[in-house]
């Protein structure tokens, strides 16, 4: 810590010293004190006033001493420190010593004439500065002498020159050169931080005066290339601020420092890429005269000639990292002067550049204009700008009618990103023109399915934008047997816009693609496009906010629609639910079912399900609405008011959104749009949407098993469990059907043995009766579930004596044989 100043007596002997031992020169004032002792040459005096001075116990202060002192006293002071400078740290060479000791006198002498410099730069006088400038620039000279055990010192010796630089002192020029040098490689070391680069980034206009045509200077300037590849500098604002400075030092050496980022940038990480785009930008905002030109033609331009002939294969896109390069200054175009240098840079690279023979070079120009779309000048007239504007858009249409697929690829996303951002710019005829190549032409293009999944990728980005949506809505359902396309890839892109649409509100997904097309999807579809498709039918399925009874009534629609889809649904439906929301639903199907058997004739689902208080089913939509369309019937009108009233409304609001997806999408399976009374009655003897039924509740439980396992379930597994033990018995019993059967012993399993031990007896039973022509559907759901039981030594007991059977027929009788 360099101590600035004390509060003491000063001229006089102070409390301190009178209180104290006498000192050294007893009687002495401070001042003459101070005097003495550098005058005596032999240093150890000096220190113990330096040791004082840096106590924080010891009211001795430097700076109050060098305040009061006249001129003739401040010259013969600080000549006595030039002479004890030169005589113990050049003439004995203590820095250099091979032993310990010598070293930690030369460190402690350089401490006490840092002090002495702390101070005459505090007191802020330029005259008595001056006579100082000796010492500085002796310890100017020494501070890359300094060994490693006195870093701090070293340290505040730096920080001395950087404030007495930043003061405008006498001859602060001289104290540049190996300031610099060090500033930088504090930065550069181990362990270096942000504060190092707030550091240089202060005394950078030191690095001004330096003249870089000079031999002298070639040290200097690897350290500042190095610089240039630094993380620290590249992921710190201040350090980029910096590099960016490097472009202004001198013409010659920004060469150097384009052509350093230049060759960093294939092996560069890619957050560093758009980091180095900001490095140019503040370099040309800031730059003015011969430098600007220079950035300009010789580093930007040279960067865009680079990336339209970089290479696109292989492991480092050099391509695609200089389009990231360039990127951020297409981003640039708030800032005045960006989009005429832009235009004025790429001018005589882009346009010849679309026309080639050479994809590749075709393929990085196009990534280039609609990076940079649109290209315009501020400056020119609008006639001119629009010549331009239609310029461009002429030739995006032309790369779809490019012989290669990646660059009708390219087309289709340029064209779909003008769309999504620059929609109300477009004249209207473009407009459908555009639409018309996208969705009949490009849609269809059976020689690259590359093309085809761009066109669905670029309409969800132009579907983003709300001023599209009453034209999208028109246009998108003719893209509706594309949901069928050959191409998992395509299939997916057009999930994903199915996807996007869902969050619109006035585009509804169904009326895009009916939903028979969609179950018909999950049902056959691989599991990466169903995962999207279970995302994007589970509100309309799978509705958790809402009431038990109208999530049955979902999942019996369903399961009577498509019962292969049901499967694939519910096999990824808890990728959206809580283990919690899945416990429970599985509990109200147990109860459902078993409300089946004890009712006969059936329970009837629909009539819960279309309560006032739940989300109306088809069936209850078109009742509530009574006579007409908005109206509603009396049984529809709440009851309760005040406080039971308002949080009604409130969970209607909240609900508003999964209500409009989720009636429509139930109507819209139907072909009437509406669901008949005895659609959603279950009963006992319909065994088919009984084993649906259970099938469900065994995939939901089985997708939620390891989550049971964890101390947060296990009231949840409790009643699972409780519940189940009491109704397979009775649903053993009464389903006979295979698929019932098989659905019901692979719930058994998930119940612990003691709490079945009567189903778990009569399956191993079951088993060893089986004959060997039994199929493997049938004994499969035995084998897991007496597994499960731990019945594992009788199951392999019952699979010997079938082998031994099979295998030698005779062997019972030549053991009876043997034994007689």
């Amino acid at each position: 810590t360099w101590k600035t100043s004390k509060s003491c007596f000063v001229g006089t002997l102070s409390l301190q010293a009178l209180l104290c031992p006498p000192y050294r020169y007893a009687g002495m004032s401070p001042r003459d004190e101070l005097i003495a002792s550098l005058e005596k040459q032999t240093a150890t005096n000096f220190l113990e006033l330096a040791t004082k001075h840096y106590s924080k116990a010891d009211p001795y202060d430097l700076q109050e001493i060098i305040e009061e002192l006249n001129k003739d006293c401040s010259k013969s002071l600080w000549r006595s420190a030039e002479l004890l400078c030169k005589n113990h740290l050049l003439g004995r060479n203590l820095l250099d010593a091979d032993d310990e000791d010598g070293q930690q006198e030369g460190i402690a002498i350089l401490r006490g004439l840092a002090a002495l410099l702390t101070s005459i730069i505090n007191v802020a006088d330029k005259e008595k500065a001056g006579h100082a400038v000796p010492v500085l620039e002796m310890l100017h000279g020494l501070l890359p002498l300094i060994p490693n055990t006195g870093q701090e010192v070293q340290n505040g010796i730096a920080k001395i020159f950087e404030k007495w630089w930043q003061s405008e002192l006498p001859r602060r020029e001289f104290i540049v050169p190996h300031t610099v040098p060090y500033l930088i490689i504090k930065t550069l070391v181990q362990g270096s931080a942000v504060s190092d680069i707030q550091r240089l980034w202060s005394f950078r206009q030191a690095i001004l005066i330096l003249d870089f045509e000079d031999a002298s200077c070639d040290h200097l300037k690897t350290l500042l290339l190095q610089c240039l590849i630094h993380p620290l500098y590249i992921q710190t604002e201040e350090g980029r601020r910096l590099l960016s400075f490097l472009f202004g030092l001198h013409p010659s050496f920004t060469d150097l420092v384009h052509s350093t980022i230049k060759q960093s940038i294939p092996n560069c990480p890619r957050p560093f890429l758009e980091s180095y785009g900001e490095v140019y930008f503040r370099a040309w905002r800031s730059s003015a005269g011969v430098y600007l030109e220079k950035i300009e033609n010789d580093c930007i331009q040279d960067l865009m000639h680079h990336a339209v002939h970089a290479q696109r294969t292989g492991s480092n896109n050099l391509s695609a990292a200089l389009l990231k390069v360039l990127g951020f200054l297409h981003q640039q175009k708030v800032f005045r002067g960006m989009d005429s240098m832009l235009l004025r840079l790429y001018d005589p690279i882009l346009w010849r550049a679309l026309k080639v023979a050479n994809i590749a070079v075709r393929a990085n120009a196009a990534s280039l204009l609609i990076d940079a779309f649109p290209l315009q000048n501020p400056e020119s007239t609008r006639e001119e700008n629009d010549q331009l504007l239609q310029k461009q858009i002429n030739v995006l249409l032309d790369l779809l009618a490019d012989p290669a697929p990646l660059i009708r690829t390219m087309g289709v996303t340029g064209i779909c990103r003008v769309l999504g951002i620059y929609w109300e710019l477009v004249p209207s005829a473009v407009l459908q023109n555009l639409l018309k190549r996208l969705i009949k032409d490009m849609a269809c293009d059976v020689s690259s399915s590359a093309v085809r999944a761009a066109v669905f990728q670029g309409l969800s980005f132009v579907v983003e934008n709300a001023l599209s949506h009453p034209i999208m809505a028109k246009v998108l359902p003719e893209l509706k047997l594309h949901i069928h396309d050959t191409s998992e890839r395509v299939r997916l892109a057009f999930v994903q816009l199915l996807l996007t649409v869902r969050n619109v509100r006035t585009i509804k997904f169904w009326d895009i693609v009916p939903m028979d097309h969609l179950l018909h999807r999950l049902a056959v579809d691989r599991p990466s496009i169903v995962r999207l498709l279970v995302k994007l039918l589970y509100v309309s399925y799978q509705p958790v906010s809402k009431e038990g009874e109208v999530q049955l009534a979902r999942c019996v629609e369903l399961l009577r629609t498509n019962q292969t889809a049901a499967r694939k649904f519910y096999q990824f439906v808890h990728l959206h639910m809580s283990t919690s929301q899945a416990g429970k639903f599985i509990l109200f199907l147990c109860r459902t079912v078993r409300g089946a058997v004890e009712g006969g004739a059936g329970s009837n689902v629909a009539s819960a399900a279309s309560t006032p208080e739940a989300s109306p089913t088809p069936k209850s939509k078109a009742g509530r609405g009574g006579r007409g369309k908005g109206k509603k019937s009396p049984a529809a009108k709440p009851k309760a008011k005040g406080r039971a009233r308002g949080r009604r409304v409130e969970v209607e609001e909240k609900d508003k959104d999964d209500e409009v997806d989720d009636d429509s999408v139930v109507a819209s399976v139907s072909s009437d749009g509406d669901a008949t009374t005895d659609e959603t009655v279950i009963s006992g003897n319909d065994e088919v949407l009984i084993s649906g039924l259970l099938e469900c509740m065994v995939i939901v439980w089985q997708s939620i098993v390891n989550k049971l396992k964890k101390p947060g379930c296990r009231t949840l597994t409790a009643r699972l469990e409780k519940e189940f033990s009491t109704a397979l018995p009775e649903f053993f019993n009464s389903f006979k059907s295979s698929s019932a059967r098989a659905a019901i012993l692979l719930l058994s399993g998930n119940v612990p043995a003691e709490a079945a031990s009567a189903l778990s007896v009569g399956c191993l039973e079951m088993f060893s009766a089986m004959p060997a022509s039994t199929g493997h559907q049938e004994y499969a759901p035995l084998v897991d579930a007496c597994c499960s039981w731990g019945h594992v030594g009788d199951v392999l007991d019952v699979l010997h004596g079938w082998l031994q059977k099979g295998l030698c027929p005779d062997a019972p009788a030549v053991a009876a044989a043997v034994a007689a």
